[in-house]
């Protein structure tokens, strides 16, 4: 009975551990996306003095749809 009690906490811990770890690789897929985003916004403004959703949908080849969500 206690094993099983300690296979259930160590089962539950080693899953959190990896629901954590996911968690972290997947915001750093998101935090590069979105630098990418602002380099894209800040070299626009910087050539045109402001940057459109098309605008950034043009030159990163994606739909406007997509710029909007990540803005």
């Amino acid at each position: 009975m206690i094993m099983l009690k300690k296979n259930k906490i160590s089962d539950k811990k080693s899953e959190r551990l990896e629901s954590i770890k996911k968690a972290h690789s997947q915001k750093n897929s998101f935090t590069t996306r979105m630098e990418d985003y602002l380099k894209v916004i800040s070299e626009l403004v910087d050539l045109k003095g402001y940057a459109t959703p098309t605008d950034i949908s043009n030159y990163m080849n994606v739909r406007p749809p997509s710029v909007t969500k990540m803005l």
